[in-house]
């Protein structure tokens, strides 16, 4: 009869260990800063823009092209929900899924960041390219979730 008697208790103290329990974050965590600093146009092509070890490839002659192009420093965010970053002038926001790939080259491998729409798949005009590995993992620990890659323009460039 005393086990009967202790079954309530312990059903109400596990319950209680569970709801309290932190929620599980999404993958990718809340807000991770990829990486931020100096933002490099390359002079040899056009639609190149490199931020430390980030490359970003975005066609020329686009609003966001222009807009990247007058920013002196970014910071680039992976998160799952933007709404802290609100909807302003120093702000981008890419949405969808990360799809990655790589490409051989002399010493190393270049690994290849799209985003591709949620809803038909397509993959966007824009892609992210480095070699480091450890930058790279931080993209992979979204897989197949949908994300946003915020853009974040730190400085303008005086003209």
């Amino acid at each position: 009869m005393a086990r009967a008697a202790r079954l309530p208790s312990l059903v109400c103290c596990l319950f209680v260990l569970v709801a309290s329990a932190p929620a599980q974050e999404p993958p990718c965590g809340p807000d991770d800063l990829v990486v931020s600093g100096k933002l490099v146009h390359d002079r040899w092509s056009d639609d190149l823009f490199r931020v430390d070890r980030l490359w970003m490839r975005v066609p020329s002659g686009t609003v966001f092209h222009r807009w990247l192009s007058d920013a002196g420093g970014v910071a680039v965010w992976l998160t799952v929900d933007p709404s802290r970053f609100g909807d302003t002038p120093t702000f981008r926001i890419l949405s969808g899924t990360i799809q990655h790939g790589v490409a051989p080259r002399e010493s190393s491998l270049v690994h290849m960041i799209f985003v591709s729409d949620e809803v038909s798949g397509s993959v966007g005009p824009i892609a992210f390219q480095t070699t480091d590995l450890a930058l790279v993992l931080r993209f992979d620990a979204c897989p197949g979730v949908p994300v946003r890659i915020v853009i974040e323009k730190l400085s303008s460039r005086r003209r």
